[in-house]
């Protein structure tokens, strides 16, 4: 059951431009939302809340780098946090650089890039669709967006 729907998100600065966010979040799920930095990731959650509250009982949890900072057990701790809550039915949205904790725990994947949405799957349906064979999930990671920024650079020059 979706429980947020972004859509067409849009928010632009000087340098930098949201360009037609997309994407839900499911009740009983846990998404990883991945890209480089300078992607959009914190302006997107910024966007999302328009206010950084927690309540009790709430439906979603969105946090924007949890993880960073926390040594290997504290992470690991937290991340079976949230599989604990998602069995609640509550939807989890964390973003990150550390591609393993995506790989641990999120059920689902939102791949952003240069403000806009390049990907937004099932983790099952990321590596069949954006993985190579005996490809990690950070290699695959690393290959589109080596491909995006070849794409911007010919899209520049042209």
């Amino acid at each position: 059951m979706s429980i947020v729907r972004i859509s067409n998100l849009k928010k632009s600065y000087p340098s930098f431009e949201l360009n037609n966010i997309s994407f839900t979040l499911e009740a009983g799920r846990i998404t990883g939302f991945i890209g480089r930095n300078g992607a959009g990731k914190t302006t997107t959650i910024k966007s999302m809340l328009n206010i950084f509250a927690l309540s009790h009982g709430a439906e979603v949890l969105i946090l924007d780098e949890p993880t960073s900072g926390l040594d290997p057990f504290s992470r690991d701790e937290l991340l079976e946090i949230f599989g604990r809550i998602k069995h609640e039915g509550v939807a989890v949205f964390f973003s990150t650089h550390i591609i393993t904790d995506i790989e641990k725990c999120a059920d689902d994947i939102v791949y952003i890039s240069h403000g806009r949405i390049v990907e937004a799957l099932s983790r099952d349906e990321f590596r069949c669709r954006c993985m190579n064979e005996g490809e990690s999930l950070e290699d695959a990671f690393l290959r589109i967006e080596r491909r995006e920024r070849t794409e911007r650079r010919e899209i520049s020059h042209a």
